[in-house]
């Protein structure tokens, strides 16, 4: 009897969890990417915040790397005053990632500066590329992952935001 109801607890919290990953949370995390035109509006509690890819820049001066810089633009679109810092990772279409949190940027992210409602920044956050078969993988497409961490004050709670994008073919050369 104590096994079925431990079974039984196991698969209600898997459905639950299951449940979870479809549509859009409250936490602006979308069911799919996005196409590298499109904005992610991402709400989190009384936070609103529409991001976008403003662009892609590839800087290769640095011998055996190359620097993926990715320009995204955030508009506080809420009500409420926030400040965001996010992390990017790039993923190639055979699922070898690049950066992510505390990866990316050297480790501290891109960092806005406190936006007031219908204020914007447009901020750069970077991931740096160790190998040309890596970047040559890049360039054939991939996805864009953002992990967004908002708050309204230094001293304020934190909320959690994520967009996707799909990286189209060539896009990154």
């Amino acid at each position: 009897m104590m096994k079925t109801i431990v079974l039984g607890a196991i698969i209600l919290c898997l459905i639950l969890v299951a449940g979870c990953t479809t549509g859009q949370s409250n936490s602006g995390v979308p069911a799919q990417s996005l196409k590298m035109n499109e904005p992610a509006v991402l709400q989190n509690g009384s936070y609103t915040v529409t991001t976008l890819i403003d662009h892609i820049d590839v800087d290769s001066s640095k011998p055996g790397k190359k620097i993926i810089d990715i320009y995204i633009k955030a508009i506080n679109s809420g009500t409420q005053p926030i400040q965001l810092v996010w992390y990017s990772k790039i993923t190639d279409q055979a699922g070898v990632s690049h950066g992510g949190i505390g990866v990316s940027h050297g480790g501290s992210g891109a960092e806005t500066p406190p936006l007031d409602p219908g204020s914007s920044a447009t901020v750069r956050d970077y991931v740096v590329i160790e190998s040309d078969a890596d970047f040559a993988a890049l360039a054939r497409g991939g996805t864009l992952d953002v992990s967004f961490i908002g708050q309204q004050t230094e001293s304020g709670p934190r909320v959690n935001f994520h967009a996707s994008w799909l990286i189209d073919p060539n896009r990154i050369k």
